[in-house]
């Protein structure tokens, strides 16, 4: 059964590990492998170098774990010709998701993701009323080729990276929401709408667009 590089990492390690001598490993320098490194930080304890702690603390408008806003754009559907709204009664919950469900809701209008109105034409089943998006999503090989012969490499994974985009004013009474508590409407870009991946790759790609070694997927 042919080695992987895991099985040749742990096998160093138990050779350090019983003192045994491992110069002629350690010398080895040609093995080609990326690896997800972490160690202690003497600063908080966390599984990360110190550094990375010291810029997390200096930039915490940016690494907060609650959603930003994105101020360059705003997202745009777009309704098929043929578009009916259609009303539906809000679908049951099971009583033991209630309080969950709750404290979801309310984390949603505390950052202004989500707001109540009282009348809406509800588009349910929107995906089937919208047209798709194009923009195209990037092929693994277009990914891993723009930061091909650097040597260290790191990865920003946004917070819930669709809710950072703002919709247009007009499309919000579409993307209404039927719940226990009432109708809300979408202020940011949800989840589950089959344009959003489009939408937001395409914004991505637009930031990034000169960036030497930076590569987009989606939210990563």
């Amino acid at each position: 059964m042919p080695l992987t590089i895991e099985d040749l990492v742990a096998g160093c390690e138990n050779i350090i590990a019983l003192k045994m001598d491992s110069r002629g490993i350690e010398e080895c320098q040609d093995i080609h492998a990326v690896q997800k490194r972490k160690v202690k930080c003497y600063n908080c304890g966390g599984p990360h170098y110190r550094s990375t702690c010291l810029l997390l603390y200096s930039k915490t408008g940016v690494f907060k774990c609650e959603p930003g806003r994105c101020t360059k754009t705003k997202a745009m559907l777009v309704l098929k010709d043929n578009a009916i709204p259609i009303f539906k009664k809000k679908r049951l919950v099971p009583y033991a998701s209630v309080p969950d469900l709750d404290k979801e809701i309310d984390r949603l209008i505390a950052e202004g993701v989500i707001s109540t109105v009282d009348h809406s034409e509800l588009f349910d089943f929107l995906n089937d009323a919208l047209q798709l998006h194009q923009h195209p999503l990037p092929t693994a090989e277009e990914v891993f080729t723009k930061p091909s012969g650097g040597q260290l490499f790191t990865q920003i994974d946004f917070a819930e990276a669709y809710l950072q985009v703002e919709v247009e004013e007009e499309l919000k009474e579409m993307l209404t929401i039927n719940t226990h508590w009432g109708l809300f409407k979408y202020n940011r870009l949800p989840f589950g709408v089959k344009s959003s991946p489009g939408i937001f790759q395409q914004i991505m790609d637009s930031m990034i667009c000169g960036l030497e070694g930076v590569a987009a997927y989606l939210d990563n």
